[in-house]
């Protein structure tokens, strides 16, 4: 009986830290998602901003390529967050990111099963 006790209890402690290894994983890569989300928001008002910026050289105003190329360099930046972020998560996730498409891709896998290119 008491080996009985033994097991289910290793058993129950073997479950909750997997739970809770698993709760963490979710939690951090929720943080993630929503730190992605805010930065699309960012790139989204930058994109207007460069719209503004082509609609008044339309209108004839004196705009300077300056401003058009600071905002894209900023965009530029915003995606390398992205990117950041989305390796962050796929690490949490114990999965690598496919070079080519960007798709998730078992840490096995030689090959990426979305576009076919190869992992290193």
């Amino acid at each position: 009986m008491q080996e009985y006790l033994d097991n289910a209890k290793k058993f129950i402690t073997s479950f909750t830290k997997k739970a809770v290894k698993k709760s963490s994983e979710v939690y951090e890569n929720t943080k993630l998602s929503i730190k992605i989300s805010n930065i699309k928001t960012d790139i989204e008002e930058e994109y207007k901003k460069i719209g503004k910026i082509v609609y008044e050289k339309y209108k004839g105003k004196e705009i300077s390529s300056d401003d058009a190329e600071a905002i894209c360099s900023k965009i530029d930046l915003l995606f390398g967050k992205i990117d950041d972020l989305n390796q962050k998560m796929a690490e949490n996730k114990d999965v690598h990111i496919c070079p080519a498409c960007g798709a998730e891709v078992s840490p096995e896998s030689t090959f990426c099963a979305n576009c076919g290119e190869k992992i290193e």
